[in-house]
């Protein structure tokens, strides 16, 4: 007479365990799925900070209409003159341009020349020291031959680029690179598990986009 109660003791224990371990598996399966969606979302997230900032905090790079001027403000500071610019690169940032320009009315000197977001204007300010090498071996470029605007066009290359790219950081800077034969446009795309090398050509297409 014993045994009855003894099996249902054993019954109810057994359905007990068995309700904990659905339980157990139940929370956790839904618990993977919410991290799961709560990355998905954070990468999202991530992307859409790149614009949000470009609009709040100002992006010389987004700006097609504004980069679109900044050759001519430059050439319009020395009217009738012909300018050059010394090689071998000019740096896009965020908030700026930098560039060497060569001293129209006397071709010995050189000067960086900063064009700054914020005032959307030119600004000279400190003078290079061009060595011998440099003489004999960078010859200055009539701005002339340039489109400063194409780095609106690279950079929409490279946000692209940047959705695929886990963690991808703002685009921070372009380089433009005019020393060589074939003039390029570079950038990096820095993310959480990779980093990867773009680069145009002077007309802003795409020539290769490569894993460091």
């Amino acid at each position: 007479m014993k045994l009855k109660p003894i099996l249902f003791m054993i019954s109810f224990s057994c359905l007990f365990v068995s309700c904990d371990f659905i339980k157990q598996a139940y929370e956790e399966t839904f618990s993977e799925e919410s991290q799961s969606s709560e990355l998905e979302n954070k990468s999202i997230d991530i992307y859409s900070d790149f614009f949000e900032t470009d609009q709040l905090e100002g992006n010389l790079l987004s700006d097609a209409v504004q980069l679109a001027q900044t050759q001519a403000k430059l050439e319009n500071m020395f009217p009738g003159k012909t300018l050059k610019v010394y090689p071998p690169h000019i740096f896009f940032e965020r908030d700026r341009i930098r560039l060497k320009l060569v001293n129209p009315s006397n071709e010995s000197e050189v000067d960086w020349y900063i064009y700054k977001y914020k005032n959307a204007k030119w600004e000279k300010e400190s003078p290079v020291k061009i060595s011998a090498y440099d003489k004999e071996n960078h010859k200055p470029v009539p701005i002339n031959e340039m489109d400063l605007g194409i780095i609106n066009k690279v950079y929409i290359q490279l946000l692209e680029k940047s959705k695929n790219i886990e963690g991808a950081k703002p685009i921070t800077s372009v380089i433009f690179s005019f020393y060589r034969p074939e003039w390029e446009w570079t950038a990096s795309i820095v993310g959480s598990r990779a980093d990867y090398d773009f680069t145009a050509d002077r007309y802003g297409n795409e020539i290769s986009f490569e894993h460091k």
